[in-house]
């Protein structure tokens, strides 16, 4: 049994004059604060500070030298608690060209969410042109995805370019974060975007939400270059086809352009 004091539960998201958070340390135990509740389930973290962690812990895990995480996948294997939490990671795969790294988020005893990453070396090469055709966050109506209230909407402000976020369809959304992901480390784009890969069921809407839930179980991040830059934006659209299973689809820019492409598994089902 790890020894974890289980004390989040009265922790907040940011102490004044403090930069917020969504995790602080003890020892090696990752602490949620309010921002990292599940609206899904109370005693639960969200997958936005779930997918964010998974890729903190896998960015500790060094390279051999300058690479790309190209592709990463999140799997939730369980309700993720609102709860103390460690991270374990292991190099699956060494070399110079490609590293395999993967990582499991333990409550407890039990392991409760896994990512494996795959790192290609960074060298220059040839680029297909991918045109900016989505105006910039300065440009965009004030209008926030997340609403405002909740300790989440304060951590990461929201301006969406697209869609309506009370209504099915395509959103579009621009987000920066406003927090650290763990308390005391600066928070890279990298993690922005893993975290802004569990946007996309929340931003199409692809059911009705006052008869049914529609959580996502898994994320597919792919990225061909660094993102950059503090703000960054997700295009969404949802795939559903009435067998309890969806589908979205990112398209995931910085200021630049497009980065990279993120895609969710959704369950759908009817509130009882």
């Amino acid at each position: 049994m790890h020894d974890i004091p289980d004390r989040s539960a009265s922790r907040t998201p940011a102490e004044p004059g403090l930069r917020p958070v969504f995790f602080e340390k003890d020892g090696d135990a990752y602490l949620p604060t309010e921002a990292c509740r599940s609206p899904w389930n109370l005693g639960a973290t969200n997958g936005i500070a779930v997918a964010g962690l998974l890729m903190h812990a896998l960015e500790l895990v060094e390279t051999p030298g300058v690479m790309l995480p190209a592709h990463l996948t999140l799997d939730i294997l369980r309700r993720v608690p609102f709860a103390p939490t460690l991270a374990q990671s292991v190099v699956t795969r060494a070399g110079k060209s490609l590293q395999m790294v993967e990582t499991h988020l333990i409550a407890g005893e039990t392991p409760v969410a896994r990512a494996r990453l795959l790192r290609v070396r960074e060298e220059p090469s040839p680029s297909l042109e991918a045109p900016m055709t989505w105006p910039a966050p300065e440009d965009a109506p004030r209008t926030p995805f997340l609403p405002p209230g909740l300790p989440l909407a304060d951590l990461i402000e929201t301006r969406m370019t697209a869609g309506d976020a009370d209504a099915t369809g395509p959103g579009t959304v621009w987000t920066r974060l406003n927090a650290d992901l763990v308390a005391g480390v600066a928070t890279s784009p990298i993690v922005h975007a893993a975290m802004l890969s569990d946007f996309g069921n929340g931003l199409t809407r692809a059911v009705d939400p006052r008869k049914w839930s529609f959580a996502n179980v898994d994320i597919s991040l792919h990225m061909v270059r660094r993102p950059v830059g503090e703000w960054l934006l997700a295009d969404a659209q949802a795939m559903l086809q009435g067998v309890g299973v969806g589908l979205t689809d990112m398209t995931l820019c910085d200021r630049e352009g497009p980065f990279g492409r993120a895609h969710q598994t959704l369950f759908i089902a009817a509130h009882r």
